[in-house]
């Protein structure tokens, strides 16, 4: 248990890296400046809140909900090809590439903390250490 007890410190930083993004994407559309595209717009926020929040869940419950960090590396995937889903470069506007380029980034962000997050918790209870 007190092994344990550290990676649940290591479970809740990648969390909280995770919590950062998802708070960045509800807040990218107005910071970097494309509420006119709305799809991006919108998918960043909706995304976001969701990251958020299931981050929020495996910070405060770090040795449970595996799955959590699972479906957040599933976001993770989802803004690395929303862009070309939703067509966020429609009509070549600087804004389109800047929602392409930041969901892209945050998309491997989301992905790799949540997977961080998940393994840890993986290989403590595999060796026992719940």
């Amino acid at each position: 248990m007190a092994e344990y007890k550290g990676r649940s410190g290591i479970v809740q930083v990648f969390s909280g890296i995770n919590l950062l993004a998802g708070l960045w994407l509800v807040l990218a559309p107005w910071f970097l400046g494309y509420p006119r595209a709305y799809a991006a717009m919108w998918n960043d926020t909706a995304v976001g809140v969701l990251v958020l929040l299931l981050a929020l869940i495996r910070a405060i419950a770090p040795t449970r909900f595996v799955g959590i960090s699972r479906a957040n590396m599933l976001l993770g995937l989802w803004l690395i090809v929303a862009p070309f889903v939703l067509d966020y470069g429609r009509g070549g506007l600087v804004f389109d590439h800047v929602a392409t380029w930041n969901d892209i980034v945050l998309g491997i962000v989301v992905i790799v903390s949540a997977w961080l997050s998940a393994e840890v918790t993986r290989r403590a209870h595999f060796l026992g250490n719940e």
